[in-house]
Parts: C-alpha cells; sequence; structure tokens
C-alpha cells in the first residue's frame, strides 16, 4: 500500500466511525437510551448469535467496567461499611 491508500484508509475509518457515532446516538434518542445501554445490547446480541447470554460478569467485562467502591455510611460520630 501506497502512502496514499493508507491515508485513504484512514478517512474511510473516521467517515466510518463517526457514522457509527450518529447512528448510535440518533437511535438512542429514539429509544430513551444511552450510549452504554446500546453497546450492552450489542453484546447480548453478539452472545446470541453463539447461542449464548452473557452475565453479568461478562457484560463487565465486555464493556470495561470497573468494580464501584464500596458502600460507605456515614454518622456523624464514625463511618461504617
Amino acid at each position: 500500500m501506497t502512502a496514499s491508500d493508507y491515508q485513504q484508509l484512514v478517512v474511510l475509518l473516521q467517515e466510518f466511525s463517526q457514522a457509527t457515532d450518529r447512528y448510535v446516538e440518533s437511535t438512542g434518542a429514539q429509544f430513551g437510551t444511552h450510549r452504554t445501554d446500546m453497546n450492552a445490547l450489542s453484546i447480548i446480541m453478539k452472545y446470541q448469535q453463539r447461542g449464548a447470554l452473557p452475565s453479568p460478569k461478562d457484560l463487565s467485562h465486555e464493556l470495561q467496567l470497573s468494580s464501584p467502591p464500596p458502600l460507605r455510611c456515614w454518622t456523624a460520630s464514625h463511618a461504617w461499611a
């Protein structure tokens, strides 16, 4: 591939990425969902195509979510977990 071919490929990838963003945003607006909801739905559909369903752990891993910090309740005199 020439430098011009690489440049053209980069432009096409950018256009594809922008079109994907517009699709996710418009679909999310239509159904009242957030981008992360659409990403999770995509993962669920991918698993279904394989004949399986993702566990919450699978979704967390695929979406690169971290575990929430431990819940802490505060009182006037001390904190307890």
